[in-house]
Order: structure tokens, then C-alpha cells, then sequence
């Protein structure tokens, strides 16, 4: 069982890692959500906040802390087959957001093998 938020702090940096929201792990965050949603995702005591769920790659950039969801490396919501995910450099405070190509149909074929009652994993990653 893991936490549902976790702080670290490397360097001299603190993050604060969320699966959905710091408040909710099953809470969606879309990089189009109202800004009071945003607002309440800053954080005075670190200076990253990541957050994943919706799998939607983003950054903003709050008050306190910037908030980033890196998407997703498997079911990235990024279409045309990208991998999606962060690097933070804890040296100087600055953060990447990165895109990969990577051979969907071969996880398309090996979802269809394990999962073959959830269309919705695969018809996610065919779209164009």
C-alpha cells in the first residue's frame, strides 16, 4: 500500500507527489481546469507539486509551487504515440516536460492479450 501523497526533498528542493490531487487520490486535474482548483493545488512548503490521474501532461506555474502532472509513459493522452513524462533538476529548480515516441500498436496488441474487456485502454492509445 503506498501513501496517498508523499513529501521529499532532494537538494534543496521539496516536492510533494499526489496521485490525482493533494487532497484526493481519485481527483482529476486537466491542465484546463478553473483556476481556484489550480490555486488549490500550491503549496507553501514545497516547490514542486506532481500530480497524475488524468494522464494529461502539464505545468503551471502557481504562487508558491509549480504544479506539474508529466502525463503518462504507457496510456499518455498526448496523441500520435508519445510517451510523456518530467525531469526535474533539483540543482537549479528548473523542470522539462518530455515527449517519446514509442511503438504503440505493441502495447495496443499486448493490452488486447491481458485486458481484452477494456476497450477504453486501447481505443485511448489507437486515436490519431
Amino acid at each position: 500500500d503506498l501513501p496517498e501523497t508523499k513529501s521529499v526533498q532532494y537538494d534543496d528542493i521539496s516536492i510533494l507527489m499526489c496521485h490525482g490531487s493533494p487532497w484526493s487520490n481519485d481527483y482529476y486535474i486537466y491542465p484546463d481546469c478553473k483556476k481556484d482548483i489550480l490555486l488549490k493545488c500550491d503549496s507553501k512548503e514545497h516547490d514542486f507539486v506532481l500530480i497524475g490521474h488524468s494522464h494529461y501532461a502539464f505545468a503551471i506555474k502557481n504562487r508558491n509551487s509549480v504544479l506539474i502532472n508529466p502525463g503518462s509513459v504507457g496510456q499518455s493522452r498526448q496523441i500520435g504515440g508519445k510517451a510523456s513524462w518530467c525531469i526535474i533538476n533539483t540543482i537549479n529548480k528548473c523542470f522539462q516536460l518530455i515527449s517519446t515516441d514509442y511503438n504503440v500498436e505493441k502495447l495496443v496488441k499486448e493490452i488486447e492479450e491481458k485486458d481484452p474487456e477494456i476497450k477504453y485502454l486501447t481505443e485511448i492509445l489507437k486515436r490519431n
